[in-house]
């Protein structure tokens, strides 16, 4: 559970430095650990651990639709 933890604070704060202030050209660094961290989740067991990480990036950045666009590429 700890790793778990870490791993998501650790992904949350890559996608905050990178999305959260704009870097367009890097959004696939924010968007490759998160789909690692999506997909670790669903393999430790936990129900809709894909959908549900997804989601949470989605909504917490709305308004950045090529961020929507690099998670379509790892689908």
């Amino acid at each position: 559970m700890l790793n778990e933890t870490l791993t998501w604070v650790e992904v949350t704060r890559r996608a905050e430095a990178i999305v959260g202030k704009g870097c367009r050209k890097s959004y696939y660094k924010a968007a490759v650990p998160i789909t690692a961290l999506r997909d670790t989740l669903e393999s430790n067991g936990k129900l809709n651990g894909r959908k549900a990480l997804i989601d949470y990036y989605q909504k917490l950045y709305p308004r950045k639709r090529v961020f929507k666009v690099e998670f379509d590429k790892f689908l």
